[in-house]
């Protein structure tokens, strides 16, 4: 992300994977509290009136999971850091669908199941890939760049790996719409982070 690379140890790894820990299990909290039982695909296909699926993996689980990752890696300067904090939001979903699996009544997205965490480190291999090859970009097109890219390949990824055993194969018009989505929806996040000023590049 940055040419201070030197400065990568700053923060001691022990406590890099605790703050990584941390931001993936309150944002798994977070995700579960806003959207229970069910409420991501009304909003998504009832408010929105949006196709699917895809539609909440491309406006609101990608995007967040794009701020998780990032936030991580910005505040502890680790490049494993968005990887760990993911693994820790797939973790928390898990544990909420075997403790409580009312929580999410029925959903597509598989949350919690090992496809769930396979696209969850794709999305951060994806995040530390793009903002390795754009380092020499500014810090808010980098982020954005990096942030749509990554939500494009997760939502692909619910296409064909996810989706395809849940809900079926998308319509090719609906899937163009929800990609093009995801790359909005993936560089609004990374603007964001840029705007919240959350670490240092």
């Amino acid at each position: 992300m940055s040419d201070k690379e030197s400065d990568s140890e700053s923060m001691p790894r022990r406590n890099a994977v605790s703050v990584s820990v941390v931001v993936g299990v309150l944002g798994g909290l977070v995700f579960v509290f806003v959207f229970p039982r069910g409420a991501l695909s009304t909003l998504m296909h009832e408010v929105f009136h949006l196709p699917g699926p895809g539609a909440g993996t491309a406006l609101m689980v990608g995007p967040l999971a794009i701020v998780l990752a990032v936030a991580s890696r910005l505040l502890t300067s680790w490049r494993a850091a968005g990887a760990v904090a993911l693994a820790a939001f797939s973790a928390t979903m898990s544990a909420v669908q075997l403790l409580r699996p009312e929580s999410f009544g029925e959903q597509k997205g598989k949350f919690g199941s090992v496809e769930f965490l396979l696209a969850m480190l794709l999305c951060a291999g994806a995040l530390e890939l793009g903002l390795r090859l754009t380092r020499r970009l500014k810090r808010a097109h980098a982020l954005a760049v990096s942030g749509a890219a990554a939500n494009f390949l997760l939502l692909a990824f619910h296409f064909v790996v996810i989706f395809a055993q849940t809900a079926g194969w998308v319509k090719p018009g609906a899937a163009v719409l929800l990609l093009a989505i995801s790359l909005a929806a993936g560089a609004l996040a990374g603007i964001i982070l840029h705007l919240l000023r959350v670490g240092d590049r």
